[in-house]
């Protein structure tokens, strides 16, 4: 009996793939998630993607997708105390789904089937 070959798969690295960044366009209208302005130039891993990439699920998941003008992705990455602050850092344990991101003034969560879900407002 012979052996068949091992199929080889593809994997990302924790890349976005075009239906991933797709969904987040259409969630955050069309525009920068950031300033709600600037139109859509790059996609920011929330959860970095780390030297040589992660297989981890939820790194190239929508939720950790935030489309960003070029200029809101600078100040994410030199800025990574306000960034930690608004939810557009995702930074130790923390998961993308987990953290509230500020979204036009408002902190939201970002769902794995592309919407904004409100934080609980505490009594």
């Amino acid at each position: 009996m012979t052996r068949k070959p091992m199929k080889r798969t593809r994997t990302t690295n924790g890349a976005f793939d075009k239906a991933t960044k797709d969904l987040a366009d259409a969630r955050a209208g069309h525009r920068c998630e950031v300033c709600g302005v600037g139109p859509i130039e790059q996609h920011h891993h929330r959860m970095p993607r780390r030297m040589g990439g992660s297989r981890a699920p939820q790194v190239s998941s929508v939720a950790n997708c935030c489309p960003a003008c070029a200029p809101c992705h600078r100040r994410i990455e030199s800025d990574r105390e306000w960034a930690v602050s608004n939810g557009y850092l995702v930074v130790g344990s923390w998961l993308p789904t987990n953290t509230a991101m500020v979204v036009d003034g408002c902190r939201v969560f970002l769902t794995l089937d592309g919407r904004y879900e409100p934080v609980p407002v505490e009594a």
